[in-house]
């Protein structure tokens, strides 16, 4: 039987592909560095922007007196934050939502929680509801096709819904 030898030869790097530009001396780098005694900047809003975001978003007008309760300091930041958001396009309004309130950080854990208590149809329904990166906590489960003989119940795609929406916020 004859068999087939594959060997590997170096082969150089095109030029365009090799670093050619000098490393960074040692004071451009220390200048990039960052310091330890820096200070951090805080992230995403105070609770004053985003109790004024979450009641623009329900009140739209009518939020203005609510976040007159708030002390001076926060009451001139939640106001002026307010005036900012009645000024931004609804999609930028939804998108700073989005950011300031989404997905809970143990989000994935509870999806497992749940995903453990669910039989074979509800998974199969919950499985096809969620996004893309909510899937790879599930990389065993292979989505297959619903049997023409085995209807769903109706209200079974609107549990899976609630089942996620509920344990990613």
């Amino acid at each position: 039987m004859d068999g087939t030898r594959v060997e590997r030869r170096r082969t150089p790097l095109p030029d365009k592909r090799r670093i050619t530009e000098p490393l960074p001396s040692a004071i451009e780098a220390e200048r990039t560095r960052i310091k330890a005694g820096a200070r951090v900047a805080p992230r995403g809003l105070g609770m004053e922007e985003r109790v004024a975001l979450f009641a623009h978003s329900l009140l739209k007008d009518k939020a203005g007196p609510l976040l007159e309760g708030f002390s001076e300091a926060f009451r001139e930041r939640a106001l002026a934050y307010l005036a900012e958001l009645a000024t931004l396009p609804s999609s930028e309004r939804q998108g700073r939502l989005a950011f300031e309130f989404g997905i809970r950080p143990d989000a994935s854990r509870r999806l497992r929680e749940v995903w453990a208590e669910a039989g074979p149809g509800l998974r199969r329904e919950m499985f096809q509801l969620l996004p893309p990166f909510h899937r790879t906590n599930f990389p065993d489960y292979v989505l297959e096709p619903v049997p023409p003989d085995e209807p769903v119940a109706p209200g079974l795609k609107a549990f899976a819904a609630r089942l996620i929406l509920e344990a990613t916020r």
